[in-house]
């Protein structure tokens, strides 16, 4: 007799550990699969950048491979033109001289834009006249 209150009595606990067990590993698969949540955001975010990096490097080597050109608004100006090799990405270029009269210096702004109005980067840099006039 005292033998089956015991095994009652067993059968009742083991059931009590087997629910806190599950509960347990309820609670750390949620906190597992957040984390894996956050990872796959910024690992997003970085890919964005990088690709928005590359195509502000590459923008900016080719409008300061092209011809100086004097005057308030030159022809590599551009607003919101859609990258040909990245869909989703935009890039705009503005060019002003630094000074006026316009002495041969212009300051280059390039933004990177994904979804517009995104902005992801902004990258500045310099255009000088090599004498072409």
């Amino acid at each position: 007799m005292r033998l089956k209150k015991l095994n009652r009595n067993q059968k009742g606990q083991t059931l009590i550990e087997v629910v806190i067990a599950v509960a347990l590993l309820g609670m750390i698969a949620v906190a597992f699969l957040g984390g894996l949540v956050t990872v796959f955001r910024a690992d997003i975010i970085a890919d964005e950048r990088s690709v928005a990096q590359s195509l502000a490097t590459s923008q900016m080597e080719y409008v300061k491979s092209l011809l100086y050109e004097y005057g308030a608004s030159p022809s590599y100006e551009q607003t919101d033109v859609p990258s040909p090799d990245h869909p989703g990405y935009t890039i705009s270029v503005d060019a002003e001289p630094l000074h006026d009269p316009d002495d041969g210096i212009q300051k280059i702004t390039l933004i990177i834009c994904r979804d517009t109005p995104k902005e992801l980067l902004t990258l500045e840099g310099y255009k000088v006249s090599r004498g072409e006039k």
